[in-house]
């Protein structure tokens, strides 16, 4: 059939019999054509073309309508219900956009995958339902081996699933819940892999590890222990705290009689009960409280062992000091004969019998003035400096050369006379009879035997060297020692005129000596230098005995050594290395901690007539020991150091002796033994005040 427009009409319109005709009538638009007419019930008509319809014959039971294979037109082929036959079968693609029909198979048959490209399969199954091996509620399944399943039986109440130890199936293991039965509780490893629980413990302890390997434990801690307060804690064994109860009012906290833990004992401030009161030792170690006494009373010892007691004055020795109140003493003492042990001077013939016994008191190093302006060296660093009889003293540099002859206080330019302007002056010294030696670079070496005024060339007559020489000595008798680089080491017994040479001796195959002195006694020598050379000589230096084992084995630079009337010796060097010795070095005693010289290059020392040490280093450092170096003063706020490295020192060993430092910048400082006039004056002792107590002595 074929089709033409149609014509609307709306509702009520009348359609004429002409209108009928046209459209609905055997002569109208609708015309049946061959391809067009539909035959049988379920026809289907397509369009084959444009406005050209066709007939598609009707398909049969449960196939479905296609496009065909060129997608011109459809088609009937078989349908997803059409292919499914009986009641189980399933669908699959036998190949591309081809639904097939795979039959049910045995009950209990698995769709197995054969492979791409490959239809499935129904095969039987590895593990049917009857098979697996769980018996109860919780019951799970693992796999025992490749496509194997096995059943593991359900756990307790909150035990966790792990895998076992050897890592070939699963186990059910503790859990940290099901550990953890107590509020409180905390876990930790009992082993490897291994939880267990620790449980809550008492109120206050602290938990601690007890080495590794071991479990941890609960402990008392600190706030555990200290029940009271005031209480004090402290360790009664390693890693054990215990509790001190606190003490009473005013005691204090001191080691028990065996040392092994704290207690409470009377304090100095808990004995002292009332003014005036006064402290001493009933015992050792056992401070106790002796009463104020009447005024005027003076405190009296009676013996080792023995407490002391207050007593009325009694006669007393001149030159006998005691301790008696301020008030009654100025009083009653003073008229009696008695003067303040306060340091005062006195002229010696107003109290002859006093001077006999005390002799002259010196202030040791403890007082300095500042000698730069007076020297004339300006700002050159002083390499050298002497001191000898009548307050001689001689200083040198790197330009310079003077001489003093009253304390440092003026000072006349010898530089030219010693012929010492175009070296520099490492060394210089005075001896005994005011004999006067320098040495230097290139092999200076000059004497002088009239305070400095003409000056005599050595360098020819001690061997003509050209090294550069570092130190020098004069003994007690006027001997000399010379001593520079390349072992270069001489003596001389004739004021330099001639020299004999000491290396074979003292100093085989060594190149570097540094220091040098003559002292003691019988005029002792020693000479040290780089690698810790030391040597010391009883016999002018003709046989040497090697001291640096006995030293310590220092194996760094050691600078200046030093012997004391005594023969004691002191030698000090790089590294803040400081010894002394009391047995003309045979042993040694090492003073680097008590003196403080750690981290610094300790360039010189000395000893005066009193035993006194002084120590000159790097950075300001200067200190000086009354008892052989066990304890330390520092010097450097006295003798205004600051950081200035101090180079030299020297000191007169008789009665009378100044002392002198030298340094960088042309820093110089001079010291006078005593702060009064020797031949006409001397000093009363000053002892100091103690608890309201002032000392007197006898001196009428």
């Amino acid at each position: 059939m074929t089709w033409t427009a149609g014509l609307n009409r709306a509702t009520g319109d009348v359609i004429t019999a002409a209108q009928w005709n046209t459209f609905l009538g055997s002569a109208g638009n609708i015309t049946l054509t061959a391809t067009g007419v539909v035959t049988t019930q379920g026809d289907t008509v397509y369009a084959t073309a444009a406005n050209t319809l066709a007939r598609l014959a009707k398909g049969t039971t449960l196939q479905g309508l296609t496009m065909n294979a060129a997608a011109t037109a459809p088609e009937w082929t078989a349908s997803p219900a059409s292919t499914l036959t009986t009641t189980g079968d399933i669908l699959y693609a036998s190949s591309a956009n081809t639904i097939a029909r795979l039959g049910a198979s045995t009950a209990g048959f698995v769709l197995t995958a054969t492979g791409v490209g490959s239809a499935p399969a129904w095969s039987a199954n590895p593990s049917p339902a009857s098979t697996i091996p769980t018996t109860t509620t919780g019951d799970i399944l693992y796999a025992s081996s490749s496509n194997t399943l096995s059943g593991l039986a359900k756990g307790t109440s909150r035990q966790g699933l792990t895998i076992n130890s050897a890592a070939t199936s699963v186990e059910w293991t503790a859990s940290p819940a099901s550990t953890l039965t107590t509020t409180g509780d905390i876990l930790y490893a009992s082993g490897a892999n291994t939880i267990d629980r620790l449980a809550a413990s008492t109120d206050g302890f602290s938990l601690n590890s007890t080495g590794v390997g071991s479990a941890p434990a609960y402990e008392a801690s600190a706030t555990s222990v200290l029940t009271t307060a005031g209480d004090v804690l402290y360790a009664s064994s390693a890693n054990t705290l215990a509790r001190l109860a606190k003490g009473t009012s005013r005691q204090s906290l001191t080691m028990n009689s065996a040392g092994t833990a704290p207690e409470w004992t009377a304090s100095i401030s808990s004995l002292l009960t009332t003014t005036g009161d006064t402290l001493y030792a009933s015992g050792a170690n056992t401070p106790a409280r002796l009463a104020a006494s009447t005024d005027g009373y003076v405190l009296t010892a009676t013996g080792v062992g023995a407490a002391p007691a207050w007593e009325a004055p009694v006669a007393t020795e001149i030159g006998q000091s005691i301790y008696a109140g301020v008030a009654g003493g100025d009083t009653y003492l003073t008229s009696g004969g008695w003067l303040k042990a306060d340091g005062s001077v006195l002229l010696q013939s107003g109290y002859a019998t006093l001077y006999g016994r005390l002799g002259l008191i010196g202030a040791g190093f403890t007082t300095w003035s500042d000698r730069n302006s007076a020297s004339g060296i300006g700002s050159s660093q002083i390499g050298g400096v002497g001191v000898g009889p009548s307050n001689q003293m001689i200083a040198g540099s790197s330009v310079y050369l003077r001489t003093s002859t009253d304390g440092g206080a003026t000072w006349v330019d010898r530089t030219t006379a010693a012929g010492a302007g175009a070296v520099t002056v490492s060394a210089c010294d005075i001896g005994p009879s005011g004999e006067m030696l320098a040495v230097g670079g290139s092999g200076y070496i000059q004497t002088s035997t009239d305070g400095g005024v003409t000056w005599t060339d050595r360098n020819t007559a001690s061997g003509a060297t050209t090294t550069n020489l570092n130190d020098c000595a004069i003994g007690p008798s006027g001997e000399m020692l010379v001593v520079g680089y390349s072992g270069y080491i001489r003596t001389s017994t004739d004021g330099g005129a001639t020299w004999t040479d000491r290396q074979p001796a003292a100093a085989p195959a060594f190149n570097y000596i540094m220091g040098c002195d003559i002292g003691g006694v019988g005029g002792e020598m020693i000479a040290c230098g780089f690698t810790g050379y030391v040597r010391t000589s009883t016999d002018g230096g003709a046989t040497w005995t090697d001291r640096k084992t006995a030293a310590g084995s220092p194996t760094g630079t050691l600078n200046k050594p030093a012997i004391g009337p005594s023969g004691e010796l002191i030698i000090g060097g790089y590294s803040g290395y400081l010894r002394t010795s009391t047995d003309g070095g045979a042993s040694w005693t090492d003073r680097y901690t008590a003196s403080g010289t750690a981290g610094r290059v300790v360039n010189d020392c000395t000893i005066n007539a009193s035993g006194d040490l002084l120590v000159v280093a790097d950075s300001g450092y200067i200190r000086t020991s009354a008892d052989g170096g066990g304890t330390w003063t520092d010097l450097s706020t006295n003798a205004g150091s600051g950081t200035t490295a101090i180079r030299c020192c020297a000191t007169r060993r008789a009665t009378d002796g100044a002392s002198i430092i030298g340094g960088a910048a042309g820093y110089i400082r001079t010291s006078a033994q005593y702060s009064y006039n020797v031949a006409t004056e001397f000093a009363l002792p000053a002892f100091p005040t103690i608890n309201s107590q002032q000392a007197y002595t006898k001196a009428t």
